[in-house]
Protein backbone atom coordinates (compact mmCIF):
# COMPACT_ATOMS: atom_id res chain seq x y z
CA UNK A 1 0.00 0.00 0.00
CA UNK A 2 1.47 3.10 -0.65
CA UNK A 3 1.32 6.09 1.59
CA UNK A 4 0.05 9.09 0.77
CA UNK A 5 -0.66 12.88 2.68
CA UNK A 6 -4.13 14.77 2.43
CA UNK A 7 -1.91 17.66 2.18
CA UNK A 8 -2.46 19.62 -1.32
CA UNK A 9 1.47 19.69 -3.63
CA UNK A 10 1.78 23.35 -3.12
CA UNK A 11 2.72 24.01 0.75
CA UNK A 12 1.59 26.99 3.17
CA UNK A 13 4.34 27.22 5.46
CA UNK A 14 2.52 25.63 8.53
CA UNK A 15 1.57 22.90 6.25
CA UNK A 16 4.75 22.24 5.52
CA UNK A 17 6.45 22.16 8.89
CA UNK A 18 3.70 19.58 9.96
CA UNK A 19 4.32 17.01 6.79
CA UNK A 20 8.03 17.21 8.15
CA UNK A 21 7.01 16.50 11.64
CA UNK A 22 4.61 13.94 10.75
CA UNK A 23 7.48 12.16 8.59
CA UNK A 24 9.76 12.73 11.32
CA UNK A 25 7.40 10.93 13.92
CA UNK A 26 7.03 7.94 11.70
CA UNK A 27 3.37 9.09 11.33
CA UNK A 28 3.30 9.23 7.37
CA UNK A 29 -0.59 8.36 7.35
CA UNK A 30 -3.44 9.42 5.80
CA UNK A 31 -5.33 12.30 7.54
CA UNK A 32 -1.92 13.05 9.69
CA UNK A 33 -2.88 16.80 9.02
CA UNK A 34 -6.07 16.60 9.69
CA UNK A 35 -5.42 14.83 13.51
CA UNK A 36 -2.35 17.10 14.24
CA UNK A 37 -2.77 20.30 16.45
CA UNK A 38 -0.73 23.55 16.84
CA UNK A 39 1.45 24.29 19.91
CA UNK A 40 0.28 26.59 22.58
CA UNK A 41 1.81 29.17 24.46
CA UNK A 42 2.32 27.24 27.37
CA UNK A 43 4.21 24.83 24.56
CA UNK A 44 6.23 27.53 23.17
CA UNK A 45 7.12 28.99 26.46
CA UNK A 46 8.15 25.60 28.08
CA UNK A 47 10.67 25.47 25.13
CA UNK A 48 12.29 28.51 25.51
CA UNK A 49 12.58 28.04 29.24
CA UNK A 50 14.14 24.82 28.69
CA UNK A 51 16.70 26.71 26.06
CA UNK A 52 17.84 28.74 28.52
CA UNK A 53 18.55 25.94 31.12
CA UNK A 54 20.44 24.12 28.36
CA UNK A 55 22.39 27.42 27.85
CA UNK A 56 23.26 27.64 31.65
CA UNK A 57 24.48 23.85 32.17
CA UNK A 58 26.38 24.22 28.97
CA UNK A 59 28.08 27.33 30.42
CA UNK A 60 28.39 25.67 33.84
CA UNK A 61 29.82 22.46 32.01
CA UNK A 62 26.86 20.47 33.75
CA UNK A 63 26.86 17.42 31.89
CA UNK A 64 23.71 15.95 34.16
CA UNK A 65 21.46 19.13 33.40
CA UNK A 66 22.62 18.73 30.07
CA UNK A 67 21.59 15.28 29.71
CA UNK A 68 17.76 16.68 31.36
CA UNK A 69 17.54 18.46 28.18
CA UNK A 70 18.51 15.91 25.27
CA UNK A 71 16.21 13.27 24.43
CA UNK A 72 18.35 9.84 24.81
CA UNK A 73 17.84 9.33 20.57
CA UNK A 74 18.81 12.27 19.84
CA UNK A 75 20.94 13.79 16.81
CA UNK A 76 23.77 16.55 16.43
CA UNK A 77 24.79 17.59 13.22
CA UNK A 78 27.77 20.22 14.39
CA UNK A 79 29.52 22.15 11.44
CA UNK A 80 32.38 20.58 10.50
CA UNK A 81 32.27 17.16 11.92
CA UNK A 82 30.39 14.18 11.83
CA UNK A 83 27.25 13.20 13.06
CA UNK A 84 26.58 12.87 16.95
CA UNK A 85 24.23 9.87 17.57
CA UNK A 86 22.61 9.49 21.35
CA UNK A 87 22.84 11.36 24.41
CA UNK A 88 25.55 10.42 25.88
CA UNK A 89 27.83 11.02 22.64
CA UNK A 90 26.52 14.45 22.69
CA UNK A 91 27.39 15.41 26.40
CA UNK A 92 30.40 13.44 25.51
CA UNK A 93 31.03 15.85 22.21
CA UNK A 94 30.47 18.81 23.94
CA UNK A 95 32.84 18.04 26.94
CA UNK A 96 35.55 18.17 24.22
CA UNK A 97 34.29 21.82 23.03
CA UNK A 98 36.33 24.62 24.20
CA UNK A 99 34.88 26.62 27.83
CA UNK A 100 33.04 29.10 26.99
CA UNK A 101 32.36 32.61 28.51
CA UNK A 102 29.65 33.69 27.20
CA UNK A 103 26.96 31.39 25.00
CA UNK A 104 23.57 33.20 24.29
CA UNK A 105 20.37 31.74 21.69
CA UNK A 106 17.86 33.92 20.62
CA UNK A 107 15.04 31.42 19.37
CA UNK A 108 13.58 33.27 16.09
CA UNK A 109 10.83 31.04 15.14
CA UNK A 110 9.07 28.11 16.87
CA UNK A 111 6.45 26.33 15.10
CA UNK A 112 5.20 22.61 15.15
CA UNK A 113 2.32 19.99 15.84
CA UNK A 114 1.48 17.78 18.92
CA UNK A 115 4.53 16.56 20.09
CA UNK A 116 7.27 17.82 18.14
CA UNK A 117 8.43 21.65 17.29
CA UNK A 118 11.23 22.97 15.39
CA UNK A 119 13.09 25.97 16.76
CA UNK A 120 14.96 28.78 14.44
CA UNK A 121 17.15 30.74 15.84
CA UNK A 122 20.35 32.26 16.16
CA UNK A 123 23.61 32.07 18.33
CA UNK A 124 26.98 33.98 19.95
CA UNK A 125 29.67 31.91 21.78
CA UNK A 126 33.01 33.28 22.88
CA UNK A 127 35.52 30.86 24.68
CA UNK A 128 37.26 31.13 27.32
CA UNK A 129 41.21 32.17 26.91
CA UNK A 130 43.62 30.27 28.00
CA UNK A 131 47.81 30.76 28.18
CA UNK A 132 47.77 29.23 24.96
CA UNK A 133 44.76 30.43 22.94
CA UNK A 134 42.97 34.12 22.72
CA UNK A 135 39.34 33.79 23.47
CA UNK A 136 36.96 33.37 20.26
CA UNK A 137 34.01 35.02 19.19
CA UNK A 138 31.42 33.19 17.16
CA UNK A 139 28.26 33.80 15.64
CA UNK A 140 25.56 31.70 13.54
CA UNK A 141 22.42 30.08 13.00
CA UNK A 142 20.66 26.94 14.65
CA UNK A 143 18.13 24.57 14.00
CA UNK A 144 16.50 22.11 16.37
CA UNK A 145 13.46 19.92 16.92
CA UNK A 146 12.09 19.66 20.05
CA UNK A 147 9.98 16.51 21.28
CA UNK A 148 7.89 16.19 24.30
CA UNK A 149 8.63 13.32 26.40
CA UNK A 150 6.74 10.88 28.06
CA UNK A 151 7.06 12.83 31.24
CA UNK A 152 5.60 16.40 29.68
CA UNK A 153 8.75 17.66 29.43
CA UNK A 154 10.48 19.01 26.25
CA UNK A 155 14.19 17.62 25.63
CA UNK A 156 16.27 18.61 21.88
CA UNK A 157 15.69 15.78 19.37
CA UNK A 158 17.84 17.24 17.07
CA UNK A 159 20.28 19.41 16.50
CA UNK A 160 22.05 21.51 13.56
CA UNK A 161 23.93 24.66 13.49
CA UNK A 162 26.26 26.78 10.96
CA UNK A 163 28.21 29.76 11.49
CA UNK A 164 28.21 32.91 10.29
CA UNK A 165 31.98 33.37 10.26
CA UNK A 166 33.92 33.03 6.69
CA UNK A 167 35.32 29.50 6.14
CA UNK A 168 38.92 30.05 6.22
CA UNK A 169 40.77 26.22 4.07
CA UNK A 170 43.82 26.14 4.50
CA UNK A 171 46.22 25.82 1.36
CA UNK A 172 48.62 22.45 1.75
CA UNK A 173 51.97 23.61 2.90
CA UNK A 174 53.38 19.92 2.02
CA UNK A 175 52.67 19.58 -1.44
CA UNK A 176 56.01 18.56 -4.12
CA UNK A 177 57.72 21.34 -4.25
CA UNK A 178 57.02 22.96 -1.27
CA UNK A 179 59.31 24.23 1.86
CA UNK A 180 58.28 21.42 3.85
CA UNK A 181 62.70 21.25 4.56
CA UNK A 182 62.70 24.22 6.82
CA UNK A 183 60.21 23.11 9.26
CA UNK A 184 61.23 20.26 11.74
CA UNK A 185 60.05 16.63 12.73
CA UNK A 186 56.81 16.12 14.61
CA UNK A 187 59.05 14.41 17.82
CA UNK A 188 62.27 15.98 17.74
CA UNK A 189 60.60 19.34 17.83
CA UNK A 190 57.80 18.08 20.15
CA UNK A 191 58.64 15.08 22.07
CA UNK A 192 55.82 15.73 24.82
CA UNK A 193 53.32 15.22 22.35
CA UNK A 194 54.30 12.74 19.96
CA UNK A 195 55.25 9.43 20.88
CA UNK A 196 57.46 6.61 18.60
CA UNK A 197 55.83 3.35 19.45
CA UNK A 198 57.33 1.47 16.63
CA UNK A 199 59.48 2.38 13.26
CA UNK A 200 61.73 0.49 10.81
CA UNK A 201 62.87 2.06 7.20
CA UNK A 202 59.33 2.41 5.84
CA UNK A 203 57.12 3.94 8.27
CA UNK A 204 57.07 5.23 11.62
CA UNK A 205 54.24 4.83 13.81
CA UNK A 206 53.28 7.52 16.43
CA UNK A 207 50.77 8.30 19.76
CA UNK A 208 49.91 11.83 19.74
CA UNK A 209 48.53 13.18 23.41
CA UNK A 210 47.42 16.71 23.76
CA UNK A 211 45.75 18.33 26.68
CA UNK A 212 42.95 20.14 26.73
CA UNK A 213 44.15 23.56 25.90
CA UNK A 214 47.91 22.47 24.93
CA UNK A 215 49.75 23.50 22.12
CA UNK A 216 52.58 22.46 19.63
CA UNK A 217 55.14 24.54 17.42
CA UNK A 218 55.08 24.60 13.82
CA UNK A 219 56.22 20.93 12.52
CA UNK A 220 55.90 18.60 9.54
CA UNK A 221 54.71 15.51 8.88
CA UNK A 222 55.19 13.38 5.80
CA UNK A 223 52.25 11.32 3.88
CA UNK A 224 50.27 9.46 6.81
CA UNK A 225 46.96 7.40 8.17
CA UNK A 226 45.78 8.46 11.31
CA UNK A 227 43.15 6.37 13.64
CA UNK A 228 40.85 8.98 15.97
CA UNK A 229 41.28 7.41 19.63
CA UNK A 230 39.19 10.44 21.52
CA UNK A 231 36.46 12.98 20.48
CA UNK A 232 38.45 16.05 20.05
CA UNK A 233 38.63 19.15 18.94
CA UNK A 234 41.68 20.93 17.00
CA UNK A 235 42.94 24.22 15.58
CA UNK A 236 45.91 23.74 13.06
CA UNK A 237 47.55 26.80 11.86
CA UNK A 238 49.55 26.51 8.42
CA UNK A 239 52.65 28.52 7.93
CA UNK A 240 50.68 31.54 6.14
CA UNK A 241 48.90 31.95 9.66
CA UNK A 242 45.54 30.19 8.01
CA UNK A 243 43.77 28.47 10.55
CA UNK A 244 40.83 25.52 10.22
CA UNK A 245 39.28 23.83 13.27
CA UNK A 246 38.14 20.44 13.44
CA UNK A 247 36.21 17.86 15.92
CA UNK A 248 36.90 14.41 14.60
CA UNK A 249 34.94 12.04 16.40
CA UNK A 250 36.80 8.36 18.14
CA UNK A 251 37.11 5.72 15.67
CA UNK A 252 37.39 7.99 12.64
CA UNK A 253 40.25 6.78 10.37
CA UNK A 254 41.71 9.14 7.44
CA UNK A 255 44.75 9.55 5.31
CA UNK A 256 46.42 12.52 3.70
CA UNK A 257 49.65 14.21 2.04
CA UNK A 258 52.33 15.50 3.78
CA UNK A 259 51.64 18.56 5.91
CA UNK A 260 53.09 21.20 7.53
CA UNK A 261 50.93 22.88 10.85
CA UNK A 262 51.09 23.97 14.24
CA UNK A 263 48.24 21.74 16.15
CA UNK A 264 46.09 23.48 19.45
CA UNK A 265 43.80 20.95 21.30
CA UNK A 266 40.77 23.86 21.98
CA UNK A 267 38.47 21.43 23.73
CA UNK A 268 38.38 20.82 27.45
CA UNK A 269 39.23 17.43 27.09
CA UNK A 270 42.60 15.10 25.93
CA UNK A 271 42.93 14.66 22.14
CA UNK A 272 44.88 11.72 21.64
CA UNK A 273 45.30 9.74 17.92
CA UNK A 274 48.31 7.21 16.55
CA UNK A 275 49.52 8.56 13.35
CA UNK A 276 50.97 6.47 11.04
CA UNK A 277 53.59 8.05 8.80
CA UNK A 278 55.21 7.13 5.32
CA UNK A 279 58.61 7.98 4.87
CA UNK A 280 59.99 9.92 1.93
CA UNK A 281 56.48 10.05 0.75
CA UNK A 282 54.58 13.42 0.23
CA UNK A 283 51.45 12.30 -1.34
CA UNK A 284 49.45 9.50 0.01
CA UNK A 285 48.42 7.92 -2.88
CA UNK A 286 51.20 5.88 -5.56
Amino acid sequence: MTARFTSPTVFSGGAFVNLILCASAGLIVVGCQARASSLTSSDESAIRAASQKYVQAALAGDDKASAELVSADAIYMPRSAQLVEGRDAVIAFGRSLPRMSRFEVTPREIIGRDDLAVVRGSYAVTTVATSQAPAVDDTGNYIEVWQRQPDGEWRIFRNIWTTDQPQQLPQSAARPGSRTNEFPDAVKSDPAHYKVEFENELARVLRINYGGGEKSVMHTHPANCRVILTNQSFRFTTPDGTPQEISPRVGEVGCGDAEVHLPENIGRTAGELVLVEFKNRQTFKP
